[in-house]
């Protein structure tokens, strides 16, 4: 366990973790991204996060995979609001020429947002990623999630390009990713 502050703590996820956040996904994910998928983004949950794609990310060996638990003030109780995922040594298109970090995942529950809580584990990676000598750390994020690309340029991350996601039961009008990134 990973203490970020007194009430945000990083799990480990393992195996036997896939079924808390597949349900702990739908509740975050299809609130914040259902509306941009014909099947209400069941089709991307059931893909991403499926036991054998799961089990995929858990195994990759330059990647740290967390939930991101909220304990009461007594510490007497956590609760998982999230899940946070990176990726070490992640060349970034844009800009080949650098070392970079990748935030892959980072999800919170409603009712979390705009806790500083997404600040503090934007924070957390850079502290990792520069520990590791990373150049840059970068990530993507859905053009039309305007909440999103607001905090990410708060934080002092800059768009570089964008390409246009293929999945078959995306809506057409939220089919544009923009890679962002910051240097370090």
């Amino acid at each position: 366990m990973i203490a970020l502050s007194d009430h945000i703590h990083l799990q480990a996820l393992t195996l036997s973790d896939h079924s808390e956040v597949y349900q702990l996904l739908q509740t975050i994910y299809t609130p914040a991204y259902g509306h941009y998928w014909e099947d209400n983004g069941k089709w991307y949950l059931d893909q991403q996060y499926q036991l054998e794609h799961f089990t995929k990310e858990l195994n990759e060996k330059k990647s740290k995979y967390y939930l991101i638990n909220y304990s009461d003030k007594n510490g007497t109780s956590s609760v998982p609001i999230g899940i946070f995922k990176y990726n070490t040594h992640t060349p970034y298109a844009p800009l080949p020429e650098y070392r970079a970090f990748k935030i892959h995942r980072l999800y919170l529950a409603v009712d979390f947002q705009g806790k500083g809580i997404g600040k503090l584990m934007m924070q957390y990676a850079q502290k990792i990623a520069k520990k590791d000598k990373h150049q840059l750390i970068w990530l993507d994020a859905m053009d039309t999630h305007v909440q999103a690309q607001s905090f990410y340029k708060s934080l002092g991350f800059v768009k570089t390009t964008s390409r246009v996601l293929p999945f078959e039961l995306m809506r057409d009008e939220h089919r544009q990713i923009w890679y962002l990134h910051k240097m370090l």
